[in-house]
């Protein structure tokens, strides 16, 4: 039996799940940015894997920026 990759799309989908996930944990636990962090790190993932699986999209390891459906990035600032 032959299994295939997984598509793109696919892991996108997935992650996205995982991503609400974590914004959970980091809800349950304020006083610990690290959940926060990891869910946004996952987010700028997902945007890469959905820009790379658009119709269309190129494999320019720099794409560019779309609206990936998350909210921007908080400044580290």
């Amino acid at each position: 039996m032959i299994n295939e990759p997984p598509r793109p799309q696919d892991v996108a989908l997935a992650l996205r799940a995982q991503v609400e996930k974590l914004r959970q944990l980091a809800a349950l636990k304020p006083d610990d940015p690290f959940y926060a962090q990891a869910a946004e790190q996952v987010a700028v993932i997902v945007a890469g894997l959905e820009s790379r699986a658009a119709p269309g999209a190129g494999t320019s390891p720099n794409p560019g920026q779309q609206d990936s459906g998350f909210p921007d990035r908080p400044s580290p600032g």
